[in-house]
């Protein structure tokens, strides 16, 4: 039944948990996620800055329910690693009072849906289970020609389709990615500075 397989895959991913967008290793977020690359509010922007952005208003952030005004000195440690740079950006966001670039790319960060996003993601995993399916189909022994010809159309447009869909999860998969994927140095010491926040 294609409801029950769809429900499986959903319900794996369930199980585990995800984030959106999140720095799966020390490199940019736009070298981790190539799809951000055509996000137009996000071309402008730094490496640091793009991340500054995901600590700050994604709304999988391990820092997204703090107050703003706390969120930004810790968004600021985790996204400028060289010092001059941090401190400049302490100065200036301190205030909450963004550049318009920033506050665009916020906007737009903030607007990813991670239950849409997750959904997506499930449903393309089941997509790409059953194109699989099509395109391994054995035809072998088969001697009726409407059938073959249906088959190798269907092969066909499945193969298509398993290509656009692995496109897609290669570029970065809408985001997606299970937390235990995530490298633990982008979320290092922000449950320290999380607990120095209720202080």
């Amino acid at each position: 039944m294609l409801t029950a397989a769809y429900e499986d895959v959903l319900i794996e991913m369930v199980r585990k948990d995800y984030v959106v967008y999140a720095p799966r290793t020390v490199k940019e977020l736009k070298r981790d996620y190539r799809e951000l690359n055509d996000v137009a509010e996000f071309a402008d922007l730094t490496s640091s800055e793009l991340l500054f952005v995901w600590y700050f208003s994604c709304r999988c952030s391990p820092l997204v329910d703090l107050p703003e005004e706390k969120r930004v000195g810790i968004a600021c440690e985790k996204s400028f690693k060289i010092k001059s740079q941090l401190e400049a950006r302490l100065v200036e966001y301190g205030t909450l009072d963004f550049p318009g670039s920033i506050k665009t790319a916020m906007r737009k960060m903030d607007s990813f849906d991670p239950g849409g996003r997750i959904t997506a993601m499930a449903t393309d995993r089941h997509l790409l289970r059953q194109c699989e399916q099509v395109i391994t189909m054995s035809i072998e022994g088969v001697t009726d020609m409407e059938l073959i010809k249906n088959w190798l159309a269907a092969a066909e447009k499945a193969r298509k389709m398993r290509d656009d869909i692995l496109e897609r999860i290669e570029r970065g998969g809408r985001g997606v990615e299970e937390a235990a994927n995530i490298s633990s140095a982008s979320l290092e010491g922000v449950s320290r500075h999380f607990m120095k926040s209720l202080q």
